[in-house]
């Protein structure tokens, strides 16, 4: 059984991934559909970014997302193509 420790919104894991493969955190990115997914690269101090997968956002997540500078994409092919491109600057 895994702990809630490693649940998101909890940025555990992420930190354990970015420690353990001695990534830039200023270089890393969650890309959920949840707002569990942003929370957690929020929490964990790297980008966000949340894939609508075509459906709008509910009004507390597109509040929390406009509060939080979190763009979001209606694919993930999107968000490839957008920050690929150069076309996202933090």
């Amino acid at each position: 059984d895994v702990p809630a420790v490693y649940r998101k919104p909890s940025p555990r894991f992420i930190l354990e991934c970015i420690d353990q493969f001695g990534l830039d955190p200023g270089a890393c990115w969650m890309v959920g559909d949840r707002l569990s997914d942003v929370q957690a690269g929020i929490r964990a101090g790297i980008h966000a970014a949340l894939v609508t997968n075509g459906k709008p956002a509910e009004e507390p997540l597109a509040e929390y997302l406009h509060r939080h500078a979190i763009p979001a994409y209606p694919s993930l092919a999107a968000f490839i193509e957008s920050t690929c491109a150069g076309a996202w600057r933090p």
